[in-house]
């Protein structure tokens, strides 16, 4: 008889096991039940048909979803006006602005304002790398 582990309640003890007669003899694979439903899936299908066409709306259901899945959203590309030597909250402002317009949906400018923001750090990493650089180079000349 299996028990359980006294340090640790949610376990069983070391070499036991919860189920110690195992899987009942005589229950099918799921290998076998593929088989067995190939062997008959024409059958099956014509069935599953014939509940659509009567009326069984869950049989309709089950053969649009699979014939005709649902169509995933798609966007559609825009053109925003970003002349260049706009700064990145003129741009962010545009952003709104096309939202507020209509013209691009908020989710949309959301993922736009993130891609701003990755710019500024992005932008912001690589000033501060120049002036340490900078100083260094003064720092080495000083020497």
């Amino acid at each position: 008889m299996a028990t359980k582990d006294t340090k640790n309640p949610s376990r069983w003890k070391k070499g036991q096991s919860g189920n110690p007669q195992g899987r009942q003899p005589g229950l099918a694979t799921v290998a076998a039940i593929r088989g067995r439903l190939s062997t008959n899936l024409e059958r099956i299908l014509e069935q599953v048909e014939q509940a659509a066409l009567g009326g069984d709306m869950a049989a309709a259901r089950l053969i649009i979803d699979r014939v005709l899945p649902a169509r995933k959203a798609e966007e559609v590309p825009v053109v925003l006006d970003m002349p260049e030597g706009l700064t990145l909250a003129q741009k962010a402002e545009r952003v709104i602005q096309a939202v507020a317009d209509g013209m691009i949906a908020p989710g949309q400018a959301s993922q736009l304002l993130t891609g701003l923001g990755a710019v500024a750090r992005i932008v912001e990493v690589t000033e501060l790398e120049q002036r340490i650089a900078t100083l260094e180079e003064r720092a080495n000349e000083k020497e």
